[in-house]
């Protein structure tokens, strides 16, 4: 018999799996474009993925100075 806590667990790795799974997807998806010479719309669309999922904030940690 599993104690609540061996349960939480056993979701929190669940569903930590689940998120690994999705991030080497993002990866494989990306590389792919860049391998194939896909036009930039494709990359800019997959870009926007990433924003919108919240994954990738493109102003932050920006500074002018660091042109």
């Amino acid at each position: 018999m599993h104690t609540k806590e061996e349960y939480e667990l056993e979701e929190m790795l669940v569903g930590a799996k689940r998120r690994e799974e999705d991030l080497i997807e993002r990866i494989i998806q990306i590389a792919s474009m860049i391998y194939m010479q896909m036009p930039l719309r494709y990359q800019d669309e997959w870009l926007d993925r990433q924003v919108n999922d919240g994954l990738y904030n493109p102003t932050e940690g920006y500074k002018e100075d660091d042109e």
